[in-house]
Order: structure tokens, then sequence, then C-alpha cells
């Protein structure tokens, strides 16, 4: 199987063109791989020169979300064969039913499982 690990998409019209050019190809879409943005202090100065940084972890769950219910409503719409595998800022059973509520076939943990390796125990005992 072909899975594309892709980033942050928010727009319909560029998700839809995204969708329509690798649906054919791809097995897969492992989203959210990271969001850009600038990085700021709390003073509001700008870290890393300005220059924008792939954030991840628990700051884009919400996002990955988001993103996740938008690809997951545009693959229904338009009949497409392709399937959605959930990441970014996930670290719980809630995370993976919120995955899976969003269309979802699978979901992979990095960070999370790096700082609790027994992280796929505990959400199997929470009924996965």
């Amino acid at each position: 199987p072909l899975l594309l690990k892709v980033g942050h998409i928010d727009n319909r019209e560029t998700a839809h063109e995204f969708l329509e050019k690798v649906a054919p190809s791809a097995d897969a879409l492992v989203m959210v791989n990271g969001v850009s943005a600038r990085v700021r202090r709390p003073s509001g100065e700008l870290l890393f020169e300005g220059r924008c940084r792939g954030i991840a972890g628990d700051a884009i769950r919400e996002t990955a979300l988001e993103q996740l219910a938008l690809f997951d409503g545009l693959i229904r719409q338009f009949g497409l064969d392709v399937s959605l595998v959930g990441v970014g800022g996930l670290g719980q059973a809630a995370d993976v039913r919120a995955c899976l509520d969003r269309g979802c076939e699978a979901v992979q943990f990095a960070t999370a499982a790096m700082l609790n390796p027994g992280l796929g125990l505990a959400i199997r005992r929470d009924g996965f």
C-alpha cells in the first residue's frame, strides 16, 4: 500500500485539488504531519529569526481533527477511493475515537508513544 503523509491543508478547494491528484495512486493519506507557523515567545518576540517551523504534538490536535473532517467530507462527496490515517497530537483513547469519527481507518502515534511506551496497551484496555 502507498500511504502519503500530508501536512496542513485547511482550504477546501486546495484539499479537493490535492485529492483529485493523489487519490488515484494513493491507498491512504496520513495526516497531519505538522503545521507550519512562526513561533513566538509569550512576549510576542519571534523565535528562529522569524522563520516558520513545523509545529506538532498536542498543539495541533484540533487542527488535525478539523483537517480529517474536511478530507473525509470531500472523499465521501466525490466518492474517492482513498483511506485516512489520523496522526498529530494524538495520545489517548478519546483521540482514537475522534479520528474514527472523522473517517479514519487507522491512527498513528509518534511522540505520545515515545513518552508513554505503554500507550498502545492502555488504549487497547480502553476498548480498542
